[in-house]
């Protein structure tokens, strides 16, 4: 196996980290605008609120290796990245962050939040966690565990309620069973109350 570095300044003209990334286009011209590297490669990308208030959109990113960071929409500089540490115990290994996306504001600052999923290895036992992030600091405003049984690869589907409010879809799969779908209101997700049986709304 190659050693990273060498692939690094062999390829990538030193740059480190480089296993990874996000670059973005000149819409018009496909030119390159900026790139922003990562140390392992990126699974989601969601570019569609400005948590800068620069009149840019920022981008939530998220990967392999626990990859999970707000970039600026202008130059693809860091805005924050969650520590690995802050999201696992010391008896866990944090797998991928699988996806992460913009919801509306949750802690009343006028910008943005984020909701994740992410697996956690511990011993033999693979777990999923949802992950509510405040969009302008970068901290976790909840961490709510999924059964032990069950995985979340996609972050939860924001469906938007005739009276205005956020229900939030959480379809997950289990080698064990067979999954569930969990319909859960914004309140719920705010609180962290992910208590429901297997296809019932809580």
């Amino acid at each position: 196996m190659m050693d990273t570095e060498y692939i690094c300044t062999i390829y990538f003209g030193n740059q480190t980290p480089c296993l990874g990334g996000v670059l973005a286009l000149n819409g018009k011209t496909g030119e390159p605008i900026w790139t922003h590297w990562t140390a392992h490669s990126i699974l989601s990308v969601d570019c569609d609120a400005d948590l800068t208030n620069d009149k840019v959109k920022d981008c939530i990113i998220s990967g392999r290796g626990g990859i999970l960071q707000a970039i600026d929409g202008h130059d693809g500089s860091n805005i924050w990245k969650i520590p690995l540490q802050d999201l696992i115990s010391e008896l866990q290994i944090i797998s991928d962050v699988y996806d992460a996306r913009f919801i509306a504001d949750m802690d009343g600052d006028g910008i943005a939040d984020v909701i994740a999923s992410h697996v956690v290895q511990s011993d033999n036992i693979q777990a999923s966690n949802v992950l509510v992030i405040s969009g302008k600091s970068g901290s976790v405003i909840r961490n709510m565990n999924l059964p032990d049984t069950e995985q979340l690869f996609v972050a939860p589907q924001i469906i938007v309620h005739p009276d205005g409010e956020n229900i939030f879809v959480l379809a997950t799969t289990s080698q064990q069973d067979s999954g569930g779908l969990y319909i859960v209101s914004q309140a719920n997700i705010f609180y962290g109350d992910l208590v429901c049986s297997h296809n019932k709304i809580c």
